[in-house]
């Protein structure tokens, strides 16, 4: 092959790299700009109860909070967001929880969850973030068994 020939196609190569690049980055640019333009409303309600609760504490509606937060729930679930399954006594999944603490609990198996701490998110197969959670250990004074069911 000839040099100039083989410059020309590295060349050429390389415009289309940047290209594909460049597109990608508008592509993830238009999403984003999406998915803001769609919390805009949510943005402004919760202006609203800000503004709401120092301007005028008394007349502060904590119902209009709880309203503020399922629309986001439900937006962020529009878009594909979806909580990681973590719940007293499940046991845990290091793929997909965070242990924070070890507590003594007589009420769930040992090494399972006791508490979760905080929630956690994916998005399709993509862990956004681990649910927080506070890991069951037996209780100190023996009465658990090691697996967490009652002695005898």
């Amino acid at each position: 092959m000839p040099l100039d020939l083989h410059r020309r196609l590295l060349a050429e190569f390389d415009n289309y790299r940047k290209r594909v690049e460049a597109e990608r980055r508008r592509t993830e640019g238009w999403a984003r700009a999406e998915l803001m333009s769609r919390l805009l409303p949510l943005l402004d309600d919760c202006e609203r109860a800000r503004r709401a609760l120092t301007e005028e504490p008394e007349r502060f509606d904590r119902h209009g909070v709880l309203i503020i937060l399922g629309r986001l729930a439900e937006a962020l679930e529009r878009e594909g967001l979806d909580p990681v399954a973590a719940s007293p006594g499940m046991a845990f999944d290091p793929q997909v929880h965070e242990a924070v603490l070890v507590v003594p609990a007589a009420d769930v198996p040992a090494g399972s969850i006791a508490e979760v701490l905080q929630a956690g998110y994916q998005a399709g197969d993509r862990l956004l973030r681990p649910a927080r959670v506070a890991v069951a250990r037996a209780p100190e004074d023996g009465s658990a068994a090691p697996d967490g069911s009652p002695r005898d």
